[in-house]
């Protein structure tokens, strides 16, 4: 990767930033008189409180993992805001409530949890720590629907500075009530004297036949475009050039997940010179 002058302001970053409703953690839940989100998320953060600087606080997560679904012993949270979302698997409604931005300075984490809608409070089915960067929200489109009665949810987790915009977005799929992970994308967007980089993901699906869930392709156009800026005498600008890339994620009955046999990605980060 290379790096030069900075000629790009931050608000160009800012607006690649997915948008997502937040609600206030004491609002409540539509469709459930007397319950609210605060009801739901106690039941996976027990010790949910508001601390005296206005930020929910819990650090007593029983049984959390992160999204290598490895075991998190040490997660904090401290956030301002929740995202709801509703979901389908296997034809049962489903509510997802994901925590917002961190707010402690000790880690990113954020916790996406899953409850069955059907019962009068929501019943918490499986939580996990979605988190990673300094930005968390539902990304674009927010979710996909993977069968005929079933929806994935994406989860972006992105940060930028003056010049680059880090976005990593993840898919996620339920399977009996627990959350799993189908992949994840990372993309890119970077400004430098003499041009712009862009990589801009889309994501859809396709029926496969006598398949479980639709294949899921994910295709990043990568775009450099020049500008007329002075830069200092050496400095190496990109050509201008457009590629996209493509990779399909199918599921595997025998693996009971979602794989790809492509490797697309492999030249996202080696644009033409």
């Amino acid at each position: 990767m290379r790096i030069f002058e900075a000629r790009i302001a931050v608000v160009t970053f800012l607006a690649l930033v997915p948008a997502a409703h937040a609600e206030d953690v004491t609002d409540a839940v539509p469709g459930h008189p007397g319950v609210t989100y605060e009801t739901l998320l106690r039941q996976a953060m027990p010790d949910l409180a508001k601390s005296t600087d206005g930020h929910w606080t819990s650090s007593k997560l029983m049984r959390l993992r992160g999204l290598d679904g490895k075991p998190e012993t040490d997660a904090d949270l401290a956030f301002d805001d929740i995202t709801p979302i509703k979901l389908r698997e296997g034809g049962h409604e489903r509510l997802a409530v994901l925590t917002g931005d961190s707010q402690t300075g000790s880690g990113f984490s954020a916790v996406l949890a899953v409850f069955d809608a059907a019962p009068a409070t929501p019943k918490l089915l499986d939580y996990m720590d979605v988190g990673g960067d300094r930005f968390v929200g539902l990304g674009s489109p927010k979710t996909l629907a993977i069968a005929a009665d079933s929806d994935a949810v994406i989860v972006d987790n992105n940060h930028f500075n003056s010049n680059q915009n880090y976005s990593q977005d993840t898919i996620l799929y339920l399977d009996r009530g627990r959350l799993r992970v189908a992949f994840t994308q990372f993309t890119l967007n970077s400004g430098f004297c003499g041009y712009e980089e862009r990589q801009v993901p889309v994501y859809s699906v396709h029926d496969v036949k006598g398949s479980k869930y639709r294949a899921i392709s994910v295709s990043v156009t990568q775009t450099v475009t020049r500008s007329d800026e002075t830069c200092d005498e050496g400095t190496k600008i990109l050509k201008a050039s457009k590629h996209t890339y493509t990779d399909v994620y199918s599921w595997d009955a025998k693996k009971n997940d979602f794989v790809t046999h492509t490797n697309a990605m492999k030249a996202l980060m080696q644009p033409d010179e």
